[in-house]
């Protein structure tokens, strides 16, 4: 409410009267470019079968699927990759 009060005075009615709302964060574009590398180093097969966590094979065709365009898989992948890191940083794996 702060931020809107001062901004009052700035822009037209339309604008500070409006609902908040989210913002998308690019992350299938994330997992395609800067972070495929990574992506690939962690989620890779021989790997998740060693921590015996996830399903390899399952997991190999969503990073296929997402990483040739033939689908979107980036709230899942995210998710595993966001596990990966953390379970990395705080279980030593």
């Amino acid at each position: 409410p702060l931020l809107r009060r001062a901004a009052r005075s700035l822009l037209p009615a339309r604008v500070w009267r409006r609902p908040k709302h989210g913002f998308g964060v690019p992350t299938g574009a994330w997992l395609r470019g800067p972070l495929r590398e990574l992506t690939r180093e962690l989620l890779e097969p021989g790997r998740l079968r060693r921590q015996g966590l996830f399903d390899p094979p399952y997991v190999s065709a969503l990073l296929d699927r997402h990483l040739r365009g033939v689908a979107n898989h980036r709230k899942e992948l995210w998710t595993l990759l966001m596990f990966e890191l953390w379970a990395g940083a705080y279980l030593g794996g």
